[in-house]
């Protein structure tokens, strides 16, 4: 194998935890499935140098919560559906607490700006939209 082989295709493994580890060129970019946040935040920090790591955590944000907000917004969902968006919704957090870890994200918490809905309200939509599917008696 040739030095200009070597260079490109083994990366340095560096040993402060403040820079990045490089991968092969040839490897593609894996994402552990995250069990928790600091487990979340620190693959962000390890992998902060990488523009492709950062990437794919962007991508992945992005589809879980558009698969969870789609979840969300239907009136027909069940119990079953409801818990697939729920986790849905925690993967989407895991990934941008990879991103918060690699300085990408800034952690904002505004409540005047963010949208509730009462439980009550919930439960409302909910009774509502099974009164909906339920046949209707003839009288």
């Amino acid at each position: 194998m040739s030095f200009e082989q070597d260079i490109e295709g083994i990366a340095l493994e560096m040993k402060s935890k403040d820079k990045p580890k490089h991968r092969r060129l040839d490897e593609a970019v894996t994402i552990p499935t995250f069990t928790h946040t600091g487990e979340a935040f620190q693959f962000g920090k390890e992998n902060a140098g990488d523009p492709e790591v950062i990437a794919e955590l962007k991508r992945l944000r992005q589809e879980a919560l558009a698969a969870a907000q789609k979840v969300r917004k239907d009136p027909d969902a069940t119990d079953v559906d409801l818990q697939l968006g729920m986790d849905l919704a925690t993967k989407a957090q895991f990934y941008r607490e990879a991103l918060e870890g690699a300085g990408i994200m800034e952690k904002k918490i505004d409540v005047k700006d963010r949208k509730t809905v009462p439980v009550k309200e919930l439960l409302e939509r909910r009774e509502r939209a099974q009164k909906a599917s339920e046949p209707k008696k003839e009288k």
